[in-house]
């Protein structure tokens, strides 16, 4: 019971002086301070790599605004989901409750270059929506803003694009565009007949194999509706030789419609499908079973910063690689502590374990596991922590123990570090308006003192959430990269953290076979250690006794 008496302090002072004086005054539970293994990361260092959303930037959608960035891995891709999405302005308004996108980009360094599913799920990055470097200027240009699914004209008309302004450094948003104008459509024109434009060049411009759908029937008059009937969407003639300006080899009807209306974002998981509903908001996603798993909260109303009310939480599962989801709402209620919820497996697991939070930014987190069905919540386990540290798997969530309470917990993330041997927590600590991270051997703990990933105030202000993922180690993990968002200017940020490489520690008593300690290792291996007896004597002599100490025990 003496266990227990920090928290029940705190939830009596926050019943009786409210939240906020809390909050700002509560010391970290003593439950957390004084048990023997729970040390802390090994001091790193933060950098921001890109701004991964929002305007000035190069991969080009019409998203001007959203957040979170959480990542999953599926099949051979990189998946990210975003949350609310603006597709107007920077300012949350939320156009799209969610959107997806994935990347084969193993290398992040100088930022992630995602291809968005859009409307019609078309897999395309967006630079493959440029025509290429080798197209002239022609008679007519045109400037715009405008995304490239506005710019289809009255009249039949289309520009396609031939120009970008800027390099490679983040990746949605708009841009100030050149567009030039290929190829002019007119009803009357009729099927299969070859339109062409002259540019001040007299250079020709053909259209080749492609006719109208039947251009008297309203249903295709209305758009540039073309049948693709040959693998050039253009070329041009240079003396008697063509040469191909854009090649494509899969057939498609509509190609050209596809292209440049349809590249618009769509939303992946449905959202406002009741009246109640303001938002739907993902909190973490699982490929399991060559489906997509992907975890939401669905909010009620806001309230002050930090805080909203939520209906339930849900899982939406996808079998189509993502381009469609269905919901199964109602996972757990209002009042649950897994209102968030956050999946990982560990490798040649059984069971897929869910970190838990209730609705805001005003709670701790609890740990669930599941083997069988995740829309199921009566095959969920919970975590009940013994004396000795260890999990009892029960049946009643309210029964639960607290995994990790040093403060509030917002936004959390999990992920095994095959650097420390360890796996790592970071999530918002809204009380220091600090991003953290802590490290614990097992899922359940006990969790280390937390350390600051990120300094809000100073670098980021109005920052949450910090996402990383197994593909985005770095050194096998001495190194991570992250997403963290910002509320104003609203919009997703990609940065790296690296921990310091250590310094081999000399062995106190020379033999003639010496077995490596464990953190010598980039993949620490289970060997022997230096007797507990030795371990401060030899720690203290290395740059890092605290990484020192994890091992020699």
């Amino acid at each position: 019971m003496a266990k227990y008496k920090s928290f029940l302090l705190f939830l009596a002072s926050f019943l009786v002086l409210g939240p906020v004086s809390v909050f700002l005054s509560r010391p970290e539970p003593a439950i957390y301070q004084a048990i023997p293994g729970a040390t802390a990361a090994e001091a790193f260092t933060t950098q921001q790599i890109c701004q991964l959303t929002g305007v000035n930037n190069t991969n080009v959608t019409n998203v001007k605004g959203t957040d979170l960035g959480i990542s999953f891995s599926h099949k051979d891709k990189l998946y990210f989901i975003f949350g609310d999405t603006n597709l107007s302005q920077d300012q949350p308004k939320s156009d799209l409750a969610n959107i997806l996108a994935f990347t084969r980009d193993t290398d992040p360094e100088d930022c992630l270059k995602l291809s968005f599913i859009t409307a019609q799920n078309l897999y395309k990055n967006p630079a493959d929506f440029f025509a290429r470097e080798s197209v002239i200027q022609a008679e007519e240009e045109k400037s715009s803003n405008q995304d490239i699914d506005k710019l289809i004209f009255d009249n039949y008309s289309f520009y396609y694009q031939w120009s970008r302004t800027q390099e490679v450094s983040v990746l949605t948003g708009e841009l100030n565009r050149k567009f030039k104008k290929i190829l002019t459509f007119y009803q009357n024109q009729g099927p299969d007949q070859l339109a062409a434009y002259y540019a001040k060049t007299a250079v020709r411009f053909n259209l080749l194999g492609f006719a109208f759908q039947n251009p008297d029937d309203p249903a295709t008059r209305a758009r540039d509706y073309l049948d693709y009937q040959a693998h050039y969407l253009w070329a041009k003639d240079t003396a008697t030789q063509f040469e191909a300006i854009y090649q494509e080899t899969v057939a498609r009807s509509n190609h050209i419609f596809d292209l440049l209306a349809n590249k618009k974002v769509k939303q992946a998981i449905p959202s406002k499908t009741f009246a109640a509903e303001v938002t739907l908001i993902p909190t973490g996603a699982i490929s399991d079973d060559n489906k997509i798993f992907a975890f939401y909260q669905s909010v009620k109303s806001w309230g002050e910063p930090g805080y909203w009310q939520a209906n339930f939480s849900g899982v939406a599962v996808s079998e189509n690689d993502g381009a469609s989801f269905t919901r199964h709402d109602n996972l757990f209620g209002s009042d649950s502590n897994f209102i968030q919820i956050y999946p990982v497996k560990p490798p040649s697991s059984e069971y897929i374990y869910l970190f838990g939070l209730p609705a805001g930014r005003t709670g701790f987190a609890k740990l669930a596991r599941v083997a069988g069905d995740l829309t199921d919540s009566s095959a969920y386990q919970f975590c009940q922590l013994t004396d000795s540290n260890d999990c009892l798997w029960i049946n009643q969530e309210q029964n639960a123990s607290f995994i990790i309470s040093f403060h509030p917990v917002g936004e959390i993330s999990v992920v095994f570090n095959p650097y420390l041997s360890l796996w790592q927590a970071s999530y918002l600590n809204p009380q220091a308006a600090q991003l953290v991270l802590t490290t614990a051997k097992n899922l359940w703990g006990p969790w280390s003192p937390p350390q600051t990933l990120l300094d809000c105030q100073s670098n980021l202000p109005t920052c949450y959430g910090a996402f990383s993922h197994q593909n985005l180690m770095v050194g096998n993990g001495q190194g991570f990269y992250f997403t963290t968002s910002t509320f104003n200017p609203y919009n997703v940020h990609l940065f790296r953290a690296d921990l310091p490489l250590p310094t081999p520690i000399p062995n106190p008593s020379p033999t003639p076979t010496p077995s490596p300690t464990p953190y010598l290792s980039p993949t620490p291996t289970p060997t022997p250690s230096p007797s507990s007896s030795n371990c401060q004597q030899i720690c203290q002599q290395t740059p890092n006794p605290t990484l020192c100490l994890r091992y020699c025990r």
